[in-house]
């Protein structure tokens, strides 16, 4: 019995996870579009460099992480951002009809969600390529 616990116990998780796109538009963009505000990002970030979900790190690491998400997800280099920052011009209230108009919009062309790895295990995976 106890060796049925272990066995299940030391299966590894899968080494990617899926994120909702309004999280990784808020860490590509700087804006909060994501529902849950900044704790999105974060935790976008943190599951990325296999790290705790903290500000600092987020804040630290922005650049590094907006690279691998957009070396993994490369579509997201097609999309249009100059629509969001006249709507943010004119609103930035979270609370504009126009941005979450702006967010289903591209939700439907691109998807609601997308699987990344951490970028320790992506690197691994484009250095065997």
């Amino acid at each position: 019995m106890l060796q049925r616990v272990m066995a299940k116990a030391e299966k590894p998780q899968s080494s990617q996870k899926n994120f909702h796109l309004n999280v990784i538009l808020s860490l590509l963009t700087g804006m909060t579009l994501s529902r849950e505000g900044e704790a999105g990002p974060q935790r976008l970030v943190a599951f990325l460099l296999d790290e705790q979900a903290d500000a600092c790190v987020t804040m630290e690491n922005a650049e590094t992480v907006r690279q691998g998400i957009l070396e993994q997800l490369p579509f997201l280099n097609d999309i249009n951002f100059d629509s969001l920052h006249e709507i943010m011009r004119v609103d930035p209230s979270p609370t504009n009809p126009y941005i979450n108009v702006w967010r289903e919009m591209q939700a439907l062309q691109y998807g609601e969600e997308h699987a990344l790895v951490p970028l320790s295990r992506w690197q691994k995976k484009s250095d065997a390529a």
